[in-house]
This record gives C-alpha cells, sequence and structure tokens, in this order.
C-alpha cells in the first residue's frame, strides 16, 4: 500500500507503469506509516476537492 500525493488515498502497489512509488517520501495514516507515490502520470492530475474550478484548470494547463 502506499499513500498517493494526487487523489490523497491509498493504494495497493501494483507496480504498473504508470504509479511510482518513493523510497524517501512517507504518510502516517492511523499510526501506520506508508510510502508515498503517485498514482498516475502528472499529465493526468485528478480534480482536488479543496481546489474550485478556476483553479484546477489553470493548473492542469500550467
Amino acid at each position: 500500500m502506499y499513500y498517493c500525493l494526487c487523489c490523497q488515498r491509498l493504494h495497493p502497489a501494483d507496480y504498473s507503469s504508470v504509479e511510482t512509488i518513493y523510497s524517501s517520501g512517507f504518510r502516517y495514516i492511523d499510526q501506520v506509516l506508508y510510502n508515498a507515490g503517485v498514482c498516475s502520470p502528472l499529465t493526468e492530475l485528478p480534480a482536488v476537492d479543496w481546489m474550485d474550478e478556476q483553479e484546477q484548470i489553470a493548473t492542469r494547463s500550467a
């Protein structure tokens, strides 16, 4: 399992070519330490709840 920095969720590590799991980044959840990672390429960022629609558009086009 790893904590995704893009969608802020836990994912099982399937070691696919689209996910990246970092050996130097970590996140504690319920007193369990998980590696940090990214579930998809950064060009395909999912919508983040705390950003409004205009900020999401600006971030994706940058």
